[in-house]
């Protein structure tokens, strides 16, 4: 079931990006603190956490188990090629405010310098959004090819 698409795109949009969105869920439930502090690189951690930060690391974590899930779901079960386009468009606009907001907290310089990035959130929160980002607006492009509706759809309609 789903849309047939290249390999690339297969594997990095249905299998790895759920994944990656289940690990951002796992993150902030296995060290909460942890994952508020290495989510600004370069900075010095605050002596207490902010109750506030507590709660949006942990619905943040649970925004990433939505994504996954969504992913998940919108992959495997439409048949039409259009609707998985513009869930790839949707992730992109997700994409770029998510560097945005990154930007916002880290600043340009340590946004543009892959050796300040000191932790694995900060690879995650830069390094693969601008990896799938790219991906995925060559996807758009066609690049990869185009999506097709799968064969048992295109047999039964």
């Amino acid at each position: 079931m789903g849309v047939d698409v290249p390999f690339w795109p297969h594997f990095l949009f249905r299998v790895f990006e759920p994944l990656s969105c289940f690990g951002g869920y796992i993150f902030p439930l296995l060290d909460l603190n942890k994952f508020i502090v290495d989510s600004t690189p370069n900075v010095p951690p605050p002596e207490t956490i902010h109750p506030s930060s507590v709660v949006l690391a942990g619905q943040l974590g649970n925004i990433y188990a939505l994504l996954g899930l969504l992913s998940f779901l919108v992959h495997y079960s439409t048949n039409d090629p259009k609707v998985f386009r513009y869930y790839i468009l949707a992730y992109v606009f997700s994409d770029v405010n998510h560097l945005y907001a990154t930007y916002r907290g880290v600043g340009w310089d340590t946004l543009i310098d892959p050796w300040a990035w000191e932790n694995v959130l900060t690879w995650g929160n830069i390094g693969m959004t601008v990896f799938m980002l790219v991906n995925r607006i060559l996807f758009l492009l066609g690049v990869f090819g185009n999506a097709k509706a799968s064969e048992t759809h295109r047999k039964t309609s």
